[in-house]
């Protein structure tokens, strides 16, 4: 298979192992993104197709799509319902994995192979990450489960494994088996140019850890944005929605995850402040560095993100690196809820300044505090950063525009101007000398 013999290899398997297709229809992403179509139709209820994406992000716990639902009046999505439902249903459908129990599922590897789909569209290596299954992942690298494959978000073992660190600030699964479990690169492209990261590249380990965390980042620094906290103000407590995170990647986001991490899984040297900055820098978009793969933008001292046009091969598609986080709802509901926000600030607000034993300085305070949360949106501000790098040229053309082939270097330009001011000056002199040159007849 590695040769690129894909019918030999399946012959092999069927004939020679005797692996079998799963009897179960696989909810694969074709599948997926049709039924949301007709799950989020607003001019048409279909429950059935509604049924299926509940179930799907009830157990991937896609807060985005339980959104939606809930929005079109499916009451199972409603907030605090689907979450306590949640635990158990993901219990009963892993079972096998969270109990870390590889008898369980040898019967299905035997049957249908190492890498069989199971009705969510992951493989057992891929549940096996998601649930810390420590025997079971370790006698799948063993007998040569693939670590390339990808679920229906588009992420691999290694996106995965990143990302449920983040999440979990628990760097184990991390530290055992990453060595095993990396890709020998990442393909990649920026508009028109076409390159590599291997894997032993400083770009490749925080890259990867990027795409792993990108998500999560958003999402807790959507809930850190909105999440209320209690305020003092001469005594008097009241809710406010407070932002106290901005969503962008900066050195120290880096160092806190790289401390700790073993030499096998990341030297040394690289873990250190110095080390993170200057990769950090010297791919960022409008750097002058000759080694510059333009992989980052610097949207403000320190803060860096993935540069909006880069795209990653992924089972041979190039997929943008954006389009592996929705975004636009994570925005939605993020504006939903600091509207909500804003407006019991406002009420709290209005309360404690007719208490006429405020003092005026302190009611002066809480009306400023009112306004600059009002104008203050940190998610809001790096979604435009997103949108403004992704299609616009930035002042150096370090970023092309959609649709835009290169743009000339300095010195082409420079020579184009070289080539024009000679054509001038000899235009110039063809026209001036004939006319000296020919003298009018006597009459």
């Amino acid at each position: 298979e590695k040769q690129g013999k894909t019918e030999q290899a399946d012959a092999i398997r069927e004939q020679v192992l005797q692996i079998k297709p799963v009897p179960w229809e696989v909810l694969t992403i074709e599948k997926l993104n049709e039924a949301k179509a007709k799950a989020f139709d607003n001019e048409f209820f279909n429950k059935k197709a509604k049924d299926v994406i509940y179930q799907y992000a009830l157990i991937m716990g896609d807060e985005a799509v339980m959104s939606k639902l809930s929005d079109l009046k499916y009451r199972p999505a409603d907030d605090g319902k689907w979450q306590n439902e949640r635990k158990g249903v993901v219990l009963r459908t892993f079972a096998p994995y969270t109990k870390d129990d590889l008898k369980m599922i040898e019967p299905n590897l035997q049957k249908y192979g190492l890498d069989f789909r199971n009705e969510l569209n992951l493989t057992p290596l891929m549940v096996a990450v998601n649930n810390n299954a420590v025997k079971i992942i370790t006698h799948l690298l063993k007998v040569g489960a693939k670590t390339q494959l990808v679920n229906n978000e588009n992420k691999n073992i290694t996106h995965l494994l990143f990302g449920n660190a983040y999440k979990t600030n628990d760097k184990t699964m991390l530290n055992e088996f990453y060595p095993a479990i990396k890709t020998e690169s990442l393909r990649l492209k920026i508009k028109n140019k076409f390159f590599k990261l291997d894997n032993h590249q400083a770009e490749y380990f925080m890259l990867n850890y990027m795409i792993g965390a990108l998500e999560n980042i958003f999402r807790s620094t959507k809930d850190k944005i909105i999440k209320p906290k209690r305020l003092a103000i001469s005594g008097y407590g009241f809710d406010a929605y407070v932002r106290y995170e901005t969503p962008f990647f900066q050195s120290s986001t880096f160092l806190g995850f790289f401390e700790g991490l073993p030499h096998q899984t990341l030297p040394e040297f690289r873990q250190k402040r110095s080390y993170i900055s200057s990769i950090l820098s010297k791919n960022e978009v409008r750097s002058e560095s000759p080694y510059n793969k333009k992989l980052f933008v610097r949207t403000t001292i320190g803060m860096y993100i993935i540069n909006p046009l880069l795209e990653i091969m992924v089972n041979n598609e190039w997929i943008n690196i954006y389009d592996w986080v929705d975004i636009d709802a994570i925005l939605q509901e993020t504006n939903n809820e600091i509207k909500k926000g804003n407006a019991n600030l406002s009420e709290e607000i209005a309360k404690l300044s007719k208490n006429k034993n405020l003092p005026k300085s302190s009611s002066l305070h809480l009306m400023k505090i009112l306004e600059s949360y009002k104008k203050t949106n940190v998610f809001q501000e790096v979604y435009s950063q997103i949108f403004k790098y992704r299609g616009l040229l930035l002042k150096d053309n370090a970023i092309l525009p959609e649709g835009e082939g290169e743009q000339p270097t300095e010195e082409v330009k420079t020579k184009k101007i070289t080539n024009k001011t000679p054509a001038k000056s000899v235009k110039k002199v063809a026209e001036k000398t004939p006319a000296k040159a020919v003298k009018k007849p006597k009459k």
